[in-house]
């Protein structure tokens, strides 16, 4: 017996792109002019990867119905501009902004002792000197975070360099090795 699949609502902004199959790098076949609530089965979503060597973006793509019967396929995080399908920035999350505060916070304590006029011992300054490094990593890497959104690196020569070395490993040298 086939259970039919819970509808929910999915609010879509003007500008999102309707596709015909939900491939990343897929054309739209339409773009919304108004902000609609369209219809999705919640067994419809699917992960879409958008991908522009050596880096990819995953996406959360419904299969929808729009009020006027249309059916497609959507990714509220996609939009339109100028012509070309982008994506629609979301806001950070709130650890990461948290990291990003704290570890400026720090860095301007810490950079702010060098200025002191105490006297460190040559420890404690290598320790002030080591707490800058690493309160600048971790700023750097909250900036890249919250700036990413989702951003994945794509395997690019990864399946060449595994078949060589199977191939190696097992004493296989009768095929010419690919690198795609």
């Amino acid at each position: 017996m086939a259970l039919a699949a819970a509808a929910r609502e999915l609010p879509l902004r003007a500008g999102t792109p309707v596709f015909d199959r939900p491939e990343g790098g897929a054309v739209p076949v339409m773009v919304l002019a108004q902000d609609v609530v369209a219809e999705a089965a919640d067994d419809s979503r699917q992960d879409v990867f958008w991908s522009r060597h050596p880096l990819a973006r995953r996406c959360e793509t419904w299969r929808v119905t729009l009020p006027g019967g249309a059916t497609g396929f959507v990714s509220p995080s996609l939009t339109v501009q100028d012509g070309a399908v982008v994506f629609a920035g979301q806001p950070p999350p709130v650890a990461v902004r948290i990291a990003g505060w704290l570890a400026a916070a720090g860095l301007a304590v810490l950079a702010g002792s060098f200025l002191s006029r105490r006297e460190w011992s040559a420890l404690a300054a290598d320790w002030r000197l080591a707490g800058c490094a690493v309160l600048v990593r971790v700023l750097l890497l909250a900036w890249v975070v919250a700036g990413a959104q989702n951003l994945l690196c794509s395997a690019a020569d990864e399946p060449g360099y595994f078949q060589v070395g199977y191939d190696l490993l097992h004493g296989d040298f009768s095929h010419q090795w690919t690198y795609p």
